[in-house]
């Protein structure tokens, strides 16, 4: 299954590092990481956040299924409750 980072798909190199950017700032993880496995990366509980991917919200059970590609742009947005 391709999710939305697989549009336009730069060559890349499985194995080797890519660019992302990951809550506004770039970082470099394994070409063919998931979001999943981004989240998983950073310490990021996915119970407890959105994910957009290039502008677009994920369904939260593609996680393990939507592989990044170079350049994506990836927002963890998290609720708070307040009064």
């Amino acid at each position: 299954m391709t999710g939305p980072g697989e549009e336009g798909r730069k060559n890349s190199v499985p194995g080797e590092a890519m660019r992302i950017s990951f809550n506004g700032k770039p970082v470099e993880i394994e070409d063919g990481s998931t979001v999943d496995s981004l989240l998983s990366k950073f310490g990021v509980k996915k119970e407890l956040v959105v994910v957009e991917l290039n502008l677009k919200i994920l369904d939260k059970n593609g996680y393990p299924a939507i592989v990044l590609s170079p350049d994506d742009k990836v927002e963890c947005i998290s609720f708070m409750a307040g009064g």
